[in-house]
């Protein structure tokens, strides 16, 4: 990538400047009307990650140095080469002249208020990435599975074969359900434990399971895409748990001993943690807006609090341990700025 850059910085002009800080390169360009166009390359791809400080000094230090070159009327532009969906928000707040390049999707990510004078720069970069782009997807092999969101289809299959099983060809329906479901004499009685998980695998009839599992394909693909494979499993049965637990407590202060199932409570888990993906991406375009999601929330749980049989403690446990386990999930993402030492 970065001898991609260097490439298209030098047919336009631009004079590479020996830069002793990992990551960063600089190159500078004298244009007619006396203006000295700075171009400074911060590559994250290797490992290493700045915080805003750290950041904001090794800046001061370059104009520093192009003071020293009598270099005074400079016009920066910063290339932010990550994968980091949170690179953008940690280094640059403000949004102003920087663009961000994906190196795995060849893209350039411009921003409005970036200066005009480099969006020649910006188009010719694109075009560079583009050809390399379509060049690694010529050679590369099919997609592989890791690429899917196959934990969330397996999930909805597992879901749909066991309602099939006990709705359509098992003649003890009601029995299998009576074996599965979650209450706290169940669990607090007879210590069966294993209720938490096989609770979130039965329902009702089939509108209890085609609502579910319709929430959870397209919220859950999202969400799987985000965390990745294993952190959304973690995060799919621990939020199903911990609602089965708040279910269970809720029940034994209100008395009431009625067993529940259906996997709402993990469903809205993913739906707490997908809060957290787009708060932590909020200044970037997103397929689901947050106005939209807080908005299907309200009506999930105010058809719970309208309706009869509807466990909405679960719903509500399921929904806070989603927002909480993804954010400690997450951690790494806003941590990683803290990982090298600062220098000078």
């Amino acid at each position: 990538m970065q001898n991609i850059i260097r490439t298209v910085l030098t047919e336009r002009g631009y004079q590479p400047i020996s830069c002793n800080i990992p990551s960063i390169s600089l190159y500078i360009m004298n244009t007619d009307d006396e203006t000295t166009q700075v171009i400074v390359t911060i590559d994250e791809t290797q490992g290493g990650y700045f915080s805003l400080k750290q950041f904001q000094h090794i800046s001061w230090k370059i104009r520093d140095f192009l003071k020293e070159k009598e270099l005074y009327h400079c016009l920066f532009m910063y290339l932010l080469i990550s994968e980091d969906d949170t690179s953008a928000d940690r280094l640059f707040p403000e949004f102003k002249n920087f663009c961000r390049i994906i190196p795995s999707q060849g893209a350039v990510m411009a921003y409005e208020d970036a200066d005009p004078a480099f969006t020649p720069l910006q188009r010719q970069l694109e075009s560079k990435l583009a050809v390399q782009a379509s060049d690694a997807y010529d050679s590369a092999s099919p997609k592989a599975i890791s690429d899917y969101p196959f934990m969330t289809i397996v999930i909805v299959a597992i879901n749909v074969i066991i309602f099939l099983y006990c709705d359509l060809f098992s003649g003890n329906s009601g029995k299998i359900i009576d074996w599965g479901a979650l209450g706290y004499t169940e669990i607090l009685g007879h210590h069966d434990w294993y209720r938490f998980i096989s609770s979130m695998f039965l329902h009702l009839n089939g509108e209890h399971i085609f609502n579910n599992m319709l929430v959870l394909y397209f919220i859950g693909a999202y969400l799987e895409n985000y965390l990745g494979h294993g952190k959304y499993l973690l995060l799919y049965f621990s939020t199903g748990i911990l609602a089965g637990c708040t279910s269970i407590v809720y029940n034994i202060m209100i008395s009431d001993p009625t067993p529940s199932i259906g996997a709402s409570g993990a469903v809205f888990g993913i739906v707490g943690g997908l809060i957290v993906a787009i708060l932590q991406n909020r200044k970037k375009r997103q397929d689901i807006s947050l106005r939209r999601l807080f908005f299907m929330i309200f009506l999930s749980l105010y058809n719970g609090f309208t309706s009869q049989g509807v466990d909405n403690a679960a719903h509500i446990g399921g929904c806070i341990s989603g927002i909480l386990l993804c954010i400690l999930l997450t951690l790494h993402r806003t941590e990683k700025g803290r990982q090298i030492h600062d220098q000078s």
